[in-house]
């Protein structure tokens, strides 16, 4: 046998279920050699690792131009929306904000946790929370109802911390540490809630500390 016949004879042997003992015993009574027999499993993985990359590089292409797609599709619906807006109705104004952010927010988990695409998962889930902080903006005044600037931040706070800690999504800390500050910035300063604001903070921080600690944990036992 010449050498492709040889790889191909592995690969059929590794086809049908053969373990290497196998396979070594089975081409050394044919009269291979055990460098003969290397080379040809070194060729078989290279084979095989290459046609992964272009499978990986295959989907990465796919994913690319199903991406711009969405995001393109995205700008139209909000391009339109936004040249409708004062025509439509209370009920579907609060149904425009409120259905993309649960969107957001389950197919990021879906993504995150049943097809393991962790970075499009956690991307999706941080702009759910974003839409969800546009709508806890938009919504008050639509329906005539007075709410504070620094409540609405503090819900929304609260609101990001629970989903980073739900979701396993640790970069959604980062805006959460940043929104406090900014609710401390605006606060009175003589305001009988500023410490209610600084303990809300610390407790950011905290939290933030304990997760990043968890996290170094697991990569160490991993």
């Amino acid at each position: 046998m010449n050498e492709q016949d040889e790889v191909s004879y592995i690969q059929d042997l590794l086809a049908q279920g053969k373990s290497q003992e196998e396979i070594y015993k089975d081409l050394l009574e044919k009269g291979l050699t055990l460098d003969e027999i290397q080379k040809c499993l070194k060729i078989i993985e290279l084979k095989d690792s290459t046609g992964k990359r272009k499978e990986q590089l295959n989907q990465q292409i796919i994913r690319a131009f199903v991406t711009v797609g969405i995001f393109f599709i995205g700008i139209g619906i909000a391009l339109w929306i936004i040249f409708n807006w004062a025509n439509l109705s209370r009920i579907m104004q609060v149904l425009i904000l409120l259905v993309p952010t649960l969107l957001a927010e389950l197919s990021g988990w879906y993504l995150k946790e049943q097809k393991k695409l962790t970075k499009t998962g956690e991307a999706l889930i941080a702009l759910g929370l974003f839409l969800y902080g546009v709508s806890l903006f938009m919504i008050p005044p639509m329906l005539e109802i007075h709410v504070e600037v620094i409540n609405v931040l503090s819900l929304l706070v609260l609101t990001v911390i629970f989903m980073a800690f739900a979701s396993d999504t640790f970069v959604l800390f980062y805006p959460a540490i940043v929104l406090s500050i900014i609710i401390l910035i605006l606060i009175p300063p003589k305001s009988h809630l500023a410490l209610s604001y600084v303990l809300l903070l610390i407790v950011d921080i905290i939290m933030f500390i304990t997760s990043l600690h968890f996290r170094r944990q697991l990569s160490t036992l991993k």
